[in-house]
């Protein structure tokens, strides 16, 4: 028996708001989190993200069975669920096609950490998985779980992203924050050589910078809010 939780569905489904209007999320892409003390999540049936409601949420454990709800499962499910399963750390997890994530999977160019207030977190470079199409599979899954291995994020090739975090909030800041880091690399590329953050820049903003999410979470919201009334 699995039991969602209606304060996190609320925030999944504010976080939803939250990456469409960022330019993250467009008609695909999902936003998930981990019922507590399971392996399995809540998901919003297969539809664009930005119009996800809480009646349409469904609930899938690690080998996506559907446990709760009704509508059609989204066509990667495998992706959250077998990061789930090896990630006892994460707690939601994002799927997207935003723009710079898809530029650098198919770039030459590593997307590797070049803004210091994102150092708590982004801290290496963001790895690729040269996975051929959507992912589907159990066996697909476990291949993005090993190229995440216990980072951040990592690139799909000629797909898009997957960012993980410990709560909605921090993922959706995070993932919100990957495209600025990607877009702030691709300018400063377009320029010449780049200075990227080496082991002594990231270990001095680490020791400087808050970790917390929070200030930038609740920006969004407001600016939602905002944009809603």
């Amino acid at each position: 028996m699995t039991t969602r939780d209606a304060e996190l569905d609320a925030t999944l489904i504010t976080g939803c708001r939250i990456l469409d209007q960022q330019g993250i999320f467009d008609s695909s892409g999902h936003l998930t989190y981990r019922l507590p003390g399971t392996n399995a999540f809540a998901i919003s049936a297969r539809k664009a993200p930005g119009l996800a409601s809480v009646d349409e949420l469904m609930v899938i454990d690690e080998d996506g069975n559907v446990l709760e709800g009704e509508g059609t499962v989204p066509l990667e499910w495998a992706i959250h669920a077998r990061l789930y399963r090896v990630r006892a750390d994460v707690h939601s997890i994002v799927h997207s096609h935003s723009a710079m994530s898809r530029a650098f999977s198919v770039s030459d160019q590593a997307l590797r950490p070049v803004y210091g207030i994102a150092s708590p977190w982004l801290n290496r470079n963001v790895p690729v998985l040269t996975e051929r199409g959507p992912i589907t599979s159990a066996e697909a899954g476990d291949r993005l779980a090993d190229t995440i291995d216990d980072g951040p994020a990592a690139l799909l090739h000629a797909h898009g992203s997957v960012i993980v975090g410990p709560s909605i909030e921090a993922t959706v800041v995070r993932a919100a924050t990957l495209e600025q880091v990607a877009e702030s690399l691709y300018r400063a590329l377009s320029m010449g050589g780049v200075r990227g953050l080496d082991g002594n820049d990231l270990a001095e903003w680490q020791a400087n910078t808050p970790a917390g999410h929070g200030k930038a979470w609740d920006y969004f919201v407001t600016t939602l809010d905002n944009v809603n009334n």
